[in-house]
């Protein structure tokens, strides 16, 4: 969970979620905790494979690598 920063309503965020909307303001809230996704060896069975790669270049194009 994160606080909104713009209402500070509560925010749920997945692990595997770069970002999602408050649903009070529809403000982005962001995560920036480290996913399982960058350290879970079974990710790509997880999230399935199309999903691990699209995580994979969000998180590189963020410099913080799988």
């Amino acid at each position: 969970m994160k606080r909104c920063p713009q209402c500070e309503s509560e925010v749920e965020l997945f692990s595997d979620e770069m970002r999602a909307r408050c649903v009070q303001c529809g403000f982005a809230v962001y995560n920036d905790e480290p996913a399982c996704v960058r350290w879970c060896r079974y990710a790509p069975e997880c999230v399935g494979e199309e999903r691990y790669g699209e995580l994979r270049r969000q998180f590189n194009h963020t410099g913080k690598g799988v």
